[in-house]
């Protein structure tokens, strides 16, 4: 998307950082549902596996 020479000025940083920041925060929120899918699906197959045994 963005390369190491497109950046020269000051304004063009800015730019930059602030489609990071308001990526970054959409980004947080998929990995936090995804975290949360994960740790649930491993609790539901420990729990199994402690039933089973």
């Amino acid at each position: 998307m963005f390369s190491k020479t497109s950046i020269r000025t000051p304004k063009e940083l800015e730019k930059y950082f602030t489609f990071i920041l308001q990526n970054s925060e959409s980004l947080l929120y998929k990995f936090n549902l995804l975290f949360n899918q994960l740790s649930s699906n491993l609790f539901q197959i420990t729990f199994t596996i402690i039933i089973k045994v």
